[in-house]
């Protein structure tokens, strides 16, 4: 009897260390939980911080860029207390010491007169001076003046300006300019810088290109004293 009455006994205390852990169990998992819950609400205001900064972000992004600046042209003016005189007398003197270092100076294009040169000079963009010399013949035996281009069949100045590269935007502008010619200037070439800019696809430099080479004027404006091949601008 008393065996197994120190059994029960035992037994009992088993059942009581059962109950107590079962207890402390739920405890311990709610005193977890509770140490989670700070953590997260700080990763959640973290968070919440953040937010601000990357809207912030996005709405410099979405910010239109900001136009460049205009360019300021700046006038060359000559030396203070120079007389336009005294200028001109200035660039006739550059002019003879360039004659003088160069004296064999010339454009590489070919031509006979200020048609040629300044079709030719609109041929030459983006090609060599050599393949223009190749092309010009043809095209000038065949349409010899500005009358005769500015009459010729596109197709067929296609087919020979083909070898010097963007042949559709060069025939365009080609016969564009003696049309022009033809209409405004009586199939003359003009020798003035603001009337050749008027012209199709002459620009300022193809301009004065003619003008120091066809017409012997610097791009000052004064024309040169010894041969126009001198002048190159």
């Amino acid at each position: 009897m008393k065996k197994s009455s120190g059994a029960a006994k035992k037994a009992a205390g088993v059942t009581k260390k059962a109950a107590a852990a079962q207890k402390k169990a739920p405890a311990a998992k709610k005193t977890a939980a509770a140490k989670k819950a700070p953590a997260l609400v700080k990763k959640t205001a973290a968070a919440a911080k953040k937010t601000p900064a990357a809207v912030k972000k996005a709405a410099s992004v979405e910010k239109p860029a900001k136009k460049a600046a205009p360019v300021q042209k700046i006038a060359v003016r000559p030396p203070a207390g120079e007389s336009p005189t005294a200028l001109v007398r200035r660039a006739r003197r550059i002019n003879r010491e360039l004659a003088e270092v160069y004296p064999y100076a010339h454009p590489e294009l070919d031509f006979e007169n200020p048609f040629q040169l300044l079709v030719a000079t609109v041929l030459s963009a983006q090609t060599t001076d050599l393949r223009v010399n190749q092309t010009t013949p043809g095209l000038f035996a065949k349409y010899p003046t500005p009358e005769d281009l500015a009459a010729a069949n596109p197709e067929e100045v296609e087919e020979i300006l083909r070898p010097c590269g963007f042949f559709r935007a060069k025939t365009k502008s080609v016969i564009g300019l003696s049309k022009a010619l033809v209409e405004n200037f009586g199939g003359e070439v003009p020798g003035k810088l603001e009337e050749l800019v008027t012209l199709p696809g002459v620009g300022r430099k193809t301009a004065f290109v003619v003008l120091g080479n066809a017409f012997g004027f610097h791009r000052s404006g004064l024309r040169s004293e010894h041969a126009p091949d001198l002048c190159i601008p």
